[in-house]
């Protein structure tokens, strides 16, 4: 379950209760499923409450849940000029899905300066078996064109 952080003037995610959704004025975390809070860039979502993958882990780390887990975005990482590789070893005991795209007008994963190699050279370092999601801006309209696998997947 992704969950998104609201915009800053709506819930109080910061809260160390824990998050998932609001009922009764209370925060609730279903303690079966794994919840991924979603960090985002002002850039790309002006206003929004979570903008950085420290203060989720801050969060992740209050909350203290096994199943909370951090999504950790290589597309908004790069755009906040974050060492990917460090990140992605400082935070393997939570990470819980990776997001990847081009970097920087995310296009398909090959597409831009960022390379994955070693990007996923990294994840197999750190022993990461969670997903690897792809959002992007396909460059062509139509049908989807998933080429760009082999180019990421070939070098790493």
């Amino acid at each position: 379950l992704e969950v998104l952080a609201c915009l800053r003037d709506g819930i109080d995610f910061y809260s160390t209760k824990g998050i998932a959704y609001k009922k009764n004025d209370e925060y609730v975390i279903n303690e079966y499923m794994p919840i991924v809070p979603e960090e985002k860039m002002d850039v790309d979502m002006p206003g929004y409450a979570l903008t950085d993958p420290d203060v989720a882990m801050q969060i992740i780390e209050d909350v203290a849940r096994p199943n909370l887990k951090l999504q950790y975005d290589c597309y908004h990482a790069a755009m906040l000029g974050r060492n990917i590789e460090k990140d992605l070893h400082r935070f393997k005991a939570a990470l819980g899905h990776i997001q990847i795209a081009g970097f920087p007008d995310r296009n398909e994963p090959n597409s831009g300066t960022l390379d994955y190699s070693p990007i996923f050279k990294c994840l197999n370092d750190i022993e990461y078996n969670g997903w690897v999601g792809c959002e992007y801006h396909p460059l062509r309209k139509g049908s989807p064109d998933f080429s760009w696998r082999e180019a990421v997947f070939q070098k790493s």
